[in-house]
């Protein structure tokens, strides 16, 4: 994260800034929390705001030198963009260099091909678009990226990139209007913010329109102070107040936040404010800025954007080795490591190539333009090999790739309306099985379709990743499907229309649907149907409940026999990919017992689950295949066939060994479902 010191700015820029002690002693305050929060400190739940307090610094800091500069007529873009590329490319591909023979050696194939795609886009400065789309902050997985938390470095680069042309274009038209502009645009940002983080929360976390409020933050101080609009100047018992006001709203996010806490909304104005009072009012004769304006406190800040850019990759690589938490004592090695190595790095590479008589404008660009070519060279070269999967030796490669239940479709609302369908199996034969559910329905199709297809049969398939198959039942969660309801609906009463089809398969994540999560799974979802007065947990599984008499009713009156598959053991984590870790990393072939799913845990997630089916009388109604009966015989459910090959592609959904397990009974199901009344009388 790029911060330049005021006091390297004071030297570029002759005496228009007066160094400030207390400001990099901020700095510290912002680095410090980052770091233990990502090593794992529960007491730092909140310390992710650090990015927030470098944010307001940084646009506190390059507004006042833009705005001294074009005040006096000298400002450059040529310069400025000089200046920002010496203080941030050399150590940051310092970083990104050493971060590739760690990568080559422990990351997986798909690690290895998304590794080298984070480096193209940190490359040109767009990482914040990438890890948007792939995963939440603080999703599980980012744990295990490196270059993760180049997202806030690439917030600021774009920013600065359309920064000064906007102050140019604004000053022009008369430089009284800047400060209402920033003001409206701060507002708009914020409040957009805001209401985003409850619609797209990756969206609002990771790109600039939601974050941009917060670097206006310190540019509104900067223009304000350096435009000389009036003196902030107070009385010093006010002024020691506010100072300590601003530290207390600081430690209040960095110890009272955490990953529930709707970010950057409303609640991030706390820790922007409280660094805004700080910036203004900590100063060398109060208390606070003399606490800030230590040796410690100033030289971690000093070299806290080398701190920044070493903490993440050190902690990403130890949890990769260690293929898990690298506890405590280890955390803590890697804490005064990242400080060891951002002193190294801020000595013999940031500060020397600083100073222009070490290296022209000129080199400047040559360097930066040569780093990025090479980088983007990388980045190409390791997607178009897949990551490179021959690094693995072959034991590795057969745990990581167990043959996929691939070959599935699914298909909208409009489409099922329309007549459009899904057909497996024989598909010229007219389909007598209709199978319906979500991303674990899709999941057993391919197995499904070709023991289908040796009995010359075909069946229908209706799926949608996070929508259970029951009449009525939906939620409004953007994440979690909201299109279901609509879907389903249409699904199930054309099967239920059609004459030729016997056998409904209900195939899903039962436990989804009644607690709303799934484990590693950011957020809650609350269902709700027509009777739904007040949406809550509890009204989960009772909705869940009138979902399934709803369904029963429909299905069984029209005459259908039905199958229902109940839910899988899940994982916390892929399990190929942790087996295939343990055997490149540890020579492990098999699971912990703290890693594996145990009986009680599975019949703890399913309980409402269950339930429900019993209440709903499945005996009577439903023939039942039941994942735990087939996989959970011992204490632990199991998670390999009796001939080694890995039952699921992730934490969740199975492969196609794990597809043929189920599949073959939903088939000893289709020859000997009971008939129901309804279907004797249809017979």
């Amino acid at each position: 994260m790029q911060r330049d010191a005021l006091a390297e700015n004071t030297r570029a820029h002759g005496a228009a800034l007066a160094y400030r002690r207390e400001v990099d002693g901020l700095r510290a305050l912002a680095v410090v929390p980052i770091i233990l929060f990502h090593a794992g400190f529960t007491v730092f739940s909140g310390g992710y705001v650090g990015v927030d307090i470098f944010f307001v610094i940084s646009g506190y800091l390059i507004t006042s030198i833009i705005l001294a500069d074009v005040g006096k007529g000298r400002f450059s873009l040529k310069k400025f963009y000089e200046r920002r590329a010496r203080r941030i490319l050399p150590a940051l591909f310092v970083v990104v260099a050493a971060c590739i023979p760690f990568a080559w050696l422990w990351m997986l194939p798909d690690e290895f091909e998304d590794f080298g795609k984070s480096v193209a886009y940190v490359a040109v400065f767009l990482s914040n678009i990438l890890f948007h789309k792939q995963s939440g902050y603080f999703d599980t997985a980012t744990e295990l990226k490196p270059l993760l938390h180049t997202w806030s470095l690439a917030v600021e680069e774009q920013y600065y990139l359309l920064f000064p042309l906007f102050v140019l274009v604004v000053w022009k038209l008369g430089r009284r209007l800047l400060i209402p502009a920033l003001a409206a645009i701060w507002l708009a940002s914020l409040l957009y913010a805001h209401w985003l983080v409850f619609i797209k929360p990756e969206n609002a976390y990771f790109l600039l329109p939601s974050r941009i409020w917060e670097i206006l933050t310190g540019a509104l101080i900067g223009a304000w102070t350096t435009i000389g609009y009036r003196s902030w100047t107070v009385g010093t018992t006010a002024e020691n107040a506010l100072a300590i006001v601003g530290l207390l709203m600081i430690a209040a996010a960095v110890f009272g936040f955490d990953q529930a806490t709707p970010f950057p909304s409303l609640y991030a104005v706390v820790p922007c404010l409280g660094t805004a009072l700080l910036l203004v009012f900590a100063r060398p004769h109060n208390l606070v800025g003399r606490w800030l304006g230590t040796r410690l406190a100033v030289g971690i800040g000093l070299v806290s954007y080398s701190a920044y850019l070493w903490h993440q990759p050190l902690f990403a690589f130890a949890r990769i080795r260690s293929v898990g938490s690298p506890g405590l004592a280890l955390e803590l090695a890697l804490c005064m490591g990242t400080f060891l190595l951002a002193w190294l790095t801020w000595k013999y590479v940031e500060t020397p190539l600083r100073q222009r008589t070490r290296l022209t404008p000129r080199a400047v660009f040559a360097l930066g333009i040569s780093g990025v070519a090479v980088l983007l060279l990388f980045a190409s070269v390791s997607l178009s090999s897949g990551g490179f999967p021959s690094r693995l030796p072959e034991h590795v490669r057969l745990v990581y790739s167990p043959r996929p239940a691939s070959g599935y479709c699914t298909i909208s609302e409009k489409e099922v309306l329309a007549g459009v369908t899904c057909v497996i199996g024989a598909g010229k034969t007219p389909a007598q099985v209709a199978i319906l559910g979500d991303s674990h329905a899709m999941h057993l199709s391919d197995a499904l379709s070709d023991a289908l297809k040796a009995r010359g049969q075909s069946a229908l398939i209706y799926s949608q990743q996070w929508c259970p198959p029951l009449v009525d039942v939906g939620t409004d969660m953007a994440r979690k499907n909201p299109g279901c309801r609509a879907f389903m609906d249409a699904a199930l009463a054309t099967v239920a229309d059609n004459p030729r089809v016997k056998t409904v398969v209900l195939a899903a994540e039962w436990s989804n649907y009644t607690t709303g999560s799934r484990w590693g799974d950011p957020g809650t979802a609350l269902y709700s149907d027509r009777l739904t007065e007040k949406k809550s947990l509890d009204e989960n599984v009772k909705v869940f409940q009138r979902g399934l008499d709803r369904t029963r009713g429909l299905l069984i009156g029209h005459g259908k026999s039905v199958i229902i598959v109940k839910s899988l053991p899940e994982y916390e984590y892929s399990v190929p990919k942790y087996l295939a870790r343990l055997a490149m990393v540890q020579g492990a072939t098999a699971l912990p017992p703290e890693r594996r799913v145990s009986q009680e845990q599975y019949r703890e997630r399913n309980d409402a689950a269950t339930h429900a089916f019993t209440r709903s009388g499945d005996a009577q109604w439903a023939t039942i295949v039941d994942p735990y009966a087939l996989m959970c015989s011992t204490p632990y459910c199991q998670y390999l066939d009796s001939k080694g090959n890995v039952l699921y592609t992730d934490g969740n959904h199975l492969s196609y060994a794990g597809a043929e397990l189920i599949a073959r009974e939903i088939m000893r199901g289709v020859d000997s479902v009971p008939a129901t009344p309804a279907t004797q009388a249809a017979r």
